[in-house]
């Protein structure tokens, strides 16, 4: 039995390496206890459930999910189909998270974001709708269905996450997600911020605030050399911190003061602090974890913490 509040760690994937290079590292991953997989959907990058579907059958026994699938590319129909091939290929280890997606890469697919609650809210509901096998009709302002209906059914439910930055978009993961994503590159004050706003839509819905999954994105660097380390961290932050909603919290952050005293400042930061050694050998990877209130929750590595 997993204790009250404890932590799982799992394994985040970013699409950068090769299919057969993300497979190699998730059966490592799994051989050494991590409980899940996640895998984003950059756009222009290797695509998430058509991932999760490979990791199913080559290094099964992880929870798989596919992060961020966004409604404003992905339509309801599809992608419940989709989720729920997966849950075929890895009964009962299939989730879900959805969002709006980074607006600098939906806008260079030709795509803005718009009402992004009212086109999150649609999507989600919609999802678990069609997941029910029966038809669903649907006319929303984002989602159309008109009697669509699954042919198949998940052998369970498929938990979905919000990924959510803004307070509005945390309100409502707190109101209908099964559990919430954190960006990668919170303060530890940005975190306990967006936490309060789920708990209050939580309550506001009048659901248990200790419920939600809580899911979070920790980068680390591992290497005997510490400048190795660093720079590898800092280039995915720097991928990461180029979605404008993160604008509040880079402002606020201290930890972005870190740097070595022979670089240039990160992201303009003003105070240098000594760079720190890793004494073990070298992983690029990011770490998430997820904590979950009543059940535990699971952890992700850029690192992925639960």
């Amino acid at each position: 039995m997993i204790a009250r509040n404890a932590i799982r760690v799992g394994v985040a994937f970013d699409g950068f390496v090769t299919t057969a290079q993300a497979i190699a590292l998730a059966q490592r991953a799994v051989a050494a206890g991590a409980g899940s997989l996640w895998v984003a959907e950059h756009l222009g990058y290797r695509e998430a459930i058509a991932t999760c579907a490979a990791f199913a059958v080559k290094a099964p026994g992880a929870m798989l999910v596919p992060t961020v699938v966004s409604p404003y590319l992905w339509h309801a129909m599809p992608t419940a189909m989709a989720m729920a091939t997966l849950d075929e290929l890895s009964p009962g280890c299939a989730a879900i998270a959805v969002g709006t997606g980074n607006p600098l890469f939906l806008a260079e697919s030709g795509r803005s974001i718009e009402k992004p609650v009212r086109a999150i809210h649609e999507f989600a509901q919609a999802l678990r709708e069609l997941w029910n096998g029966e038809p669903v009709r649907v006319d929303g302002e984002f989602v159309k269905l008109a009697g669509a209906r699954l042919a198949f059914a998940p052998s369970a439910p498929i938990p979905i996450y919000i990924a959510a930055i803004g307070p509005d978009m945390l309100r409502l993961a707190g109101r209908i997600g099964d559990g919430v994503v954190l960006s990668a590159g919170l303060s530890t004050d940005s975190v306990r911020g967006s936490l309060v706003l789920c708990a209050q839509g939580a309550a506001k819905a009048g659901r248990d605030p200790g419920a939600l999954r809580r899911a979070g994105y920790l980068f680390f660097g591992v290497s005997h050399d510490a400048k190795e380390a660093i720079d590898a961290v800092r280039a995915k932050l720097a991928f990461v911190m180029r979605n404008k909603f993160l604008a509040d919290n880079i402002r606020a952050s201290e930890f972005l003061s870190i740097r070595r005293p022979s670089s240039p400042p990160l992201l303009g930061a003003t105070s240098p602090r000594p760079a720190r050694s890793f004494p073990t050998r070298r992983w690029k990877h990011s770490a998430s974890r997820e904590r979950r209130g009543t059940p535990a929750g699971d952890c992700v590595t850029s690192s992925m913490l639960e």
